[in-house]
C-alpha cells in the first residue's frame, strides 16, 4: 500500500496534499465522518497515518475500512471476542474491529429477531478471506458463549426463557470447530494463486450462520 507519509522527504506535507483540518494524530480518530473536512487527501493522510501504526480498522460511519497488515496482529483472540460481547452499542472507548460489526450484528439479532447481514467487499488481497473468517470466529464463539458473559439483550432474552448455554458448551464448541473448519476444505478447491494475491479466492462466498431460540448457533 503505497501511503503519501512516504513520499515526505522535504517541506511540509500540508505543503504537498492540502490537509486542512487541525489534526495531527490521526490514531486518535476511530471515526473519519467526526472531521470537519471530508476530501480525498485528508483521508487518504488519516488510514496512512493510523495503518502506519497499525491501526488497520477505520470506521466511516457505519462502514468499517480494513486495511491488510500483512503481518499477524495479536487481536483477534478469545479475550478480544469477549470485550467486544460484553460491550455497550456505542462504546467509544473500544477502537474499530471487525468484532464490533459481528458484535451489532448479533445484538440486533437478539433485539430485533430478525435476520441480519454483513456484507464484505473489497479488492483482490485486500483481505475479505481473513475478515470473513475473524466474523465467523466471533459469532460462533459468542453463539456458544455462556449466557453471564453476553450482552444485556441476549442475557434478557435467555433468562426469560430460562434456558442455559453453559449446559450445551460441549455439542456447541463441536459445531463451532465444525464451521471454522471448512474455510480450509473451501480455500483448497477454490483458491489460486493469482498476480496480486498468492492465495485469491476465485469464487464468491455466501455464508449462513444460523441461531436458535435462545441465540445458540
Amino acid at each position: 500500500m503505497w501511503c503519501p507519509l512516504d513520499g515526505v522527504v522535504n517541506g511540509k506535507l500540508e505543503q504537498i496534499i492540502h490537509l486542512r483540518n487541525d489534526q495531527e494524530d490521526f490514531t486518535t480518530v476511530p471515526d473519519l465522518i467526526s472531521l470537519q473536512y471530508l476530501h480525498e487527501p485528508e483521508l487518504l493522510y488519516a488510514v496512512c497515518d493510523r495503518y502506519a501504526h497499525d491501526f488497520i480498522y477505520t470506521y466511516i460511519g457505519e462502514i468499517l475500512l480494513s486495511f491488510n497488515p500483512f503481518q499477524r496482529l495479536n487481536i483477534y483472540s478469545h479475550k478480544y471476542v469477549q470485550t467486544y460481547a460484553t460491550s455497550s452499542d456505542q462504546d467509544a472507548s473500544l477502537p474499530p474491529h471487525v468484532f464490533a460489526i459481528a458484535a451489532n450484528a448479533y445484538k440486533s439479532l437478539c433485539d430485533d429477531k430478525k435476520n441480519q447481514s454483513i456484507l464484505v467487499s473489497g479488492e483482490s488481497g485486500a483481505g475479505k478471506t481473513e475478515n470473513t473468517k475473524f466474523l465467523m470466529q466471533y459469532l460462533t464463539d459468542v453463539g456458544a458463549m455462556d449466557v453471564s458473559l453476553t450482552t444485556s439483550p441476549c442475557k434478557a432474552s435467555m433468562t426469560k426463557r430460562g434456558g442455559s448455554r453453559g449446559k450445551a458448551a460441549a455439542p456447541t464448541a463441536q459445531i463451532q470447530t465444525q464451521i471454522l473448519q471448512t474455510n480450509p476444505i473451501l480455500e483448497a478447491f477454490g483458491n489460486a494463486r493469482t498476480v496480486r494475491n498468492d492465495n485469491s479466492s476465485r469464487f464468491g462466498k455466501f455464508i449462513e450462520l444460523q441461531f436458535g431460540d435462545h441465540h445458540k448457533i
